[in-house]
C-alpha cells in the first residue's frame, strides 16, 4: 500500500477548510470522489502506484468547515478547487480524475480553468440531464434502494463493505454521520437536477477526455450519457466496462485504474 499523508487545506482566504489524503508518488493527480465519500481506497492505491494523487473532499463533506461560503453555486466550489490546487503548489497543468459528483466538479474544473487541466477522466460524471434518460433521486431513496441503484450486483463485497456499519456502536454512529454529511453536501449542488449549465460551457474543455462508465448504470445510463459527453467533447475518447455499476471504482477498482492511467499515459 502506498504512503499515505493527510492535509487540510483552506480556500477562500481561510473560509473554508478541506481535508487532502495525498497518495503515491509521481506526476500529480487530482482525485475528486463522488457522491458517498471518499471510499474507494483500493482504486485511489492502483492511481498512486503512477502518480502522486490529491483526493480532497470537497466543502459539505465529513472533515471540512466552512462550506456555507461554496454553496451559491457553480461558480464558487470551482473557485475554490482552483485555491485548493493553488493552496497545495500545483500551479501547473494536472490530471484531473473524476466520479459520479467529483466528475460534475472535475467537468467545471477543466471548463473554468482549461489551462489547468492536462488530461481529463470523468467516470460516470454528473453533470447532464437528458429528458429521455432521466437519473433516480438518490437523496430520496431508501438505503435498499439506493444499494440497487448504485452497484451491479448487490451482493458484491464492495456493495456489502459500503452498505455495512461498523459494528462498534460509536464508530457506526460516525460512520452514518459522514454518510450523511456527504449526502447532504453532495444535493446542495445536485438536487433538483444536475445539470447546472456544463453544456453551455463545455466548449471550454481542450483537455483530452475519457469518459468511462459501467455498462449497468442505473444512475447515469451509459449509452445516451456517453454520447452526449462525446457530442459536447470532441476531444474525448469512451471505455464501457462490462457488468459494472455506478460504483464501477468500487466494484471494478482495477479495470478502472487501468482505463484511467493508459488515458493518462496518452494511450
Amino acid at each position: 500500500m502506498p504512503d499515505r499523508e493527510e492535509r487540510r487545506v483552506r480556500t477562500f482566504d481561510g473560509a473554508v477548510e478541506v481535508p487532502v489524503r495525498i497518495t503515491g508518488e509521481g506526476p500529480p493527480l487530482l482525485y475528486l470522489h463522488g457522491t458517498f465519500g471518499l471510499v474507494e481506497d483500493e482504486f485511489i492505491d492502483a492511481l498512486a502506484a503512477s502518480a502522486t494523487v490529491y483526493a480532497p473532499s470537497p466543502p459539505g463533506f465529513e472533515g471540512s468547515e466552512g462550506a456555507e461560503f461554496v454553496y451559491e453555486n457553480v461558480t464558487e466550489i470551482t473557485l475554490h478547487h482552483d485555491d485548493l490546487l493553488r493552496a497545495l503548489g500545483l500551479e501547473g497543468p494536472v490530471d484531473v480524475v473524476g466520479h459520479s459528483f467529483g466528475g460534475f466538479l472535475a467537468e467545471e474544473i477543466a471548463a473554468f480553468y482549461p489551462s489547468r487541466v492536462r488530461r481529463l477522466a470523468l467516470i460516470s460524471a454528473l453533470g447532464l440531464w437528458l429528458e429521455d434518460a432521466p437519473q433516480p433521486d438518490l437523496f430520496g431513496l431508501t438505503p435498499g434502494t439506493l444499494a440497487r441503484t448504485i452497484f451491479a450486483d448487490i451482493e458484491s463485497p464492495a456493495a456489502r463493505r459500503m452498505f455495512t456499519p461498523p459494528a462498534d456502536r460509536e464508530e457506526a454512529r460516525l460512520w452514518n454521520r459522514a454518510r450523511r454529511r456527504g449526502l447532504i453536501g453532495a444535493a446542495k449542488y445536485l438536487w433538483p437536477l444536475p445539470d447546472k449549465g456544463f453544456r453551455r460551457r463545455a466548449y471550454r474543455v481542450s483537455a483530452p477526455t475519457l469518459l468511462l462508465w459501467g455498462s449497468e448504470d442505473a444512475v447515469v445510463p451509459a449509452g445516451p450519457y456517453v454520447d452526449a459527453y462525446r457530442a459536447l467533447l470532441p476531444d474525448a475518447t469512451a471505455e464501457v466496462l462490462p457488468g459494472a455499476g455506478h460504483m464501477l471504482v468500487e466494484e471494478q477498482p482495477a479495470e478502472a485504474a487501468r482505463a484511467v492511467l493508459s488515458h493518462l499515459r496518452g494511450a
